[in-house]
């Protein structure tokens, strides 16, 4: 490690443990951390709450093991034009609709919203496909929107929910209590459904 007056040694344990994700481990632990970076329980453990209230890990309550937060994602997308991430994004998309068959969307978060950036769609045909390219969706009342909005920090969730959510169909969850129930489902299992929520 570089040893030099610019050199401040907290910010680089705190960037390696965010680089030890890099190597293929969705989640962590801190006994894990400790020993893969030759750092103390109780450095890792401080330096892992510092990233936590930042919003660039998540603690699984559960389990006590740690993975990337939103904030990651958010810096992430800033280096990237939708144009780039379309072209990263497409041999995935391509990849996931001929093992399922199904239409797949790649929808980006835009204020209250997703936008359907990309889409290639299946070969399943008794399915109607509903969705386009450019398409807004609401973040409450479509699945890749609640996936979102899951796992978007907790202050940007509490604004949104404090204000009216439109109802598009008898299904649309509008009630803020029932809607944290959900999201904090789709946050344990990693994925969110819509059924006839928009339309």
């Amino acid at each position: 490690m570089p040893q030099n007056s610019q050199y401040v040694q907290s910010v680089a344990r705190a960037l390696r443990i965010l680089m030890a994700f890099a190597d293929g481990h969705s989640e962590v632990s801190v006994g894990d951390l400790s020993q893969q970076l030759g750092l103390p329980k109780s450095t890792v453990s401080r330096l892992l709450q510092t990233l936590e209230q930042m919003h660039f890990v998540m603690r699984d309550q559960r389990t006590g093991f740690y993975r990337l937060g939103p904030a990651i994602f958010t810096l992430a997308a800033r280096g990237l034009t939708p144009e780039h991430i379309r072209v990263v994004a497409r041999p995935h998309l391509h990849a996931l609709a001929e093992q399922f068959g199904e239409t797949v969307n790649l929808s980006l978060h835009d204020g209250d919203a997703v936008v359907n950036t990309e889409q290639v769609i299946g070969t399943q045909r008794m399915i109607v496909r509903v969705g386009w390219i450019g398409r807004r969706m609401p973040l409450h009342a479509a699945s890749s929107g609640k996936a979102v909005l899951a796992f978007l920090p907790s202050r940007q969730v509490e604004a949104y929910l404090s204000k009216p959510l439109e109802r598009y169909t008898a299904q649309t969850l509008t009630d803020a209590v029932h809607l944290r129930r959900e999201l904090a489902i789709i946050r344990q299992r990693h994925y969110a459904i819509a059924m006839n929520e928009l339309e």
